[in-house]
């Protein structure tokens, strides 16, 4: 058997449980599930079969085989809580000094679990259909008394990032130190982030990834000497916002003024007061979902045609044709696009008119 380790991530780097802490409930959890049988559920998902399913998933991400000779460790490390989910990754130290990580999206109460279920089939469906989004494969599900989890693809040094209290933003990296990001850098996400909304729009069925949210780090990216990656880490939910009965036409203008709108919104270092991302992201974001409705084959009407449509609404139409995605997102951003949408919509036009 390998040796297991359990792990608490933290800004300050990793922390090694104390018998007080793996007493503790997690941050969070509705039944109170303390960190020792989290931690017992999550080896227990790793073993499962003598390792066989994530012998399998490390041997899919390496390009090697893996047999259970090899597994000489695994490192466990609780990695983040959530309003459903509890992430977190497991490090497996094979032989030949190779190391995979993997993701373990773990669920301990309702309606978490029932969501994490939906969730790991829509990630497995979209990514047969649209493999250019880099959605993470799924690699399996696992479901005891403690928790439900999903195995998942760990993208290895993607962070979250968020919008500062007093403007900029910054990339949290916890191995290397936060890092802020320019104001291009910021851009450029939300460039990538529009890109893979507007490549997992189904233009038959309006159908789009909601909800989904900057923050909850939804949308994670990579800031390095080669550039900037986003990812997208979950889809909780994929449906359209209309009924069969509305026009398509209709469904494609509400997601891409949902996308742009959403694309800007933020909250202060991820848990405070909501913030507009600059107007620079609102470029970048438009430019993002066209590419990718563009890289699907968006047809009747084209890409270009629906730019072209929308560059021909005034301010006030794009405004009014946005209140619907601003009550949906939730009552915490309502005072922030009382006072915005109009300012938002107004840029919306410029930047429509400006490529059209």
């Amino acid at each position: 058997m390998p040796r297991t380790t359990h792990l608490i991530a933290s800004p300050w780097g990793d922390l090694t449980p104390t018998a007080e802490a793996l007493a503790a409930p997690l941050e969070g959890c509705a039944n109170q599930t303390p960190y020792a049988r989290y931690f017992a559920a999550l080896s227990a998902c790793l073993a499962a079969d003598a390792y066989a399913p994530a012998l399998a998933a490390a041997a899919e991400l390496c390009g090697a085989p893996a047999e259970p000779g090899d597994l000489a460790e695994v490192v466990i490390r609780a990695e983040k809580h959530g309003a459903l989910y509890h992430p977190a990754s497991a490090e497996l130290h094979l032989s030949g000094g190779r190391r995979v990580r993997l993701g373990l999206l773990a669920a301990t109460a309702e309606p978490g679990r029932a969501a994490l279920a939906e969730e790991a089939r829509l990630l497995a469906m979209l990514g047969r259909r649209r493999p250019g989004a880099n959605l993470p494969r799924v690699f399996g599900f696992y479901e005891d008394e403690t928790a439900a989890i999903a195995v998942v693809e760990w993208f290895g040094d993607f962070h979250e990032f968020h919008a500062g209290a007093d403007g900029g933003a910054t990339l949290w990296d916890y191995a290397r130190g936060n890092r802020e990001l320019s104001a291009g850098q910021l851009a450029d996400i939300c460039r990538r982030a529009g890109r893979i909304l507007g490549l997992l729009f189904d233009p038959a069925s309006g159908a789009r990834v909601a909800p989904w949210r900057h923050a909850a780090g939804d949308f994670i990216a990579r800031v390095d000497e080669s550039g900037v990656s986003v990812r997208l880490t979950t889809v909780r939910g994929y449906r359209p916002a209309f009924d069969s009965s509305a026009p398509p036409l209709a469904a494609l203008v509400h997601f891409v003024l949902e996308s742009a709108l959403y694309l800007r919104l933020d909250r202060a270092e991820g848990t405070g007061q909501p913030v507009l991302l600059p107007e620079d992201c609102l470029a970048a974001g438009l430019e993002g979902i066209m590419e990718g409705l563009e890289e699907q084959g968006l047809a009747d009407p084209s890409a270009g045609e629906l730019r072209a449509l929308l560059a021909t609404f005034e301010p006030e139409e794009l405004a009014a044709a946005s209140v619907g995605p601003a009550e949906e997102i939730g009552e915490l951003y309502a005072p922030l696009l009382a006072r915005s949408l109009g300012l938002h919509a107004l840029g919306l036009s410029g930047a429509l008119a400006a490529k059209s």
